[in-house]
């Protein structure tokens, strides 16, 4: 029980490492969350350093996930403890003590907990979005529709009981970052049923990508983080 709980306070602090933020922070000196659509995600990063900063990101992102899930399994813990120190990474990148808990959005890094915990969800998640991002063209919406089924097919699937309740709690702590964004995004006063739609649908506030992604000029962005 020491050993989890331990691992799962690290699985956290892991976590919480805003990689897209450090790149552009070392690279820009910008602070991802006064630029671009404000969100310290790998696609934000994107914006601001190119292509090559997405895939570092996204891989360091998935690694933050899957990595405490590997220790666990190195250390002989119980699939419940495994899940619980994946669920700690996630929470940790969506709500990071080092950014006064804002954060990134969660999907990398719990992609990178399904690849280590729950590997044939992982493929059925992978297969679904790869299917529907190839015919939609819209990679917010069809992520979130994809983790979204994570759990019905570990149900369908009958797997153990930490699966079902564990991508299920994946599923929340992702709707949850959507719905809530960061600070900087509060709610408008008016329009906010509409705002909170395109948050669930699209992850952010507008419907328009390029009007969401321009909405801070990055000529002005707060180079001090």
């Amino acid at each position: 029980m020491t050993d989890a709980v331990l691992l799962a306070i690290g699985a956290y602090f892991f976590g919480a490492i805003p990689t897209a933020n450090v790149l552009a922070l070392a690279f820009k000196r910008v602070d991802l969350r006064n630029y671009g659509s404000g969100a310290v995600t790998s696609s934000n990063a994107g914006e601001l350093l190119g292509k090559w900063a997405v895939v570092t990101s996204g891989i360091a992102d998935i690694l933050k996930g899957a990595g405490p899930v590997w220790a666990a399994w190195a250390l002989d813990l119980g699939g419940a403890e495994r899940m619980t120190v994946g669920l700690a990474a996630i929470a940790g990148h969506n709500w990071s003590i080092y950014l006064r808990f804002q954060g990134g959005r969660g999907l990398a890094t719990a992609i990178g907990v399904l690849l280590a915990a729950a590997p044939v969800e992982f493929l059925l998640f992978s297969f679904v979005a790869l299917f529907f991002v190839a015919f939609l063209k819209n990679v917010p919406l069809v992520m979130g529709f994809s983790i979204a089924l994570v759990p019905v097919w570990a149900t369908v699937l009958r797997e153990d009981a930490h699966i079902i309740w564990g991508t299920g709690i994946i599923v929340l702590l992702i709707l949850a970052k959507r719905l809530a964004g960061n600070k900087l995004d509060s709610l408008p006063k008016e329009g906010k049923a509409q705002v909170l739609l395109y948050r669930f649908l699209y992850d952010r506030d507008t419907r328009d990508r390029l009007e969401w992604v321009r909405r801070r000029d990055p000529d002005q962005a707060d180079q001090n983080p």
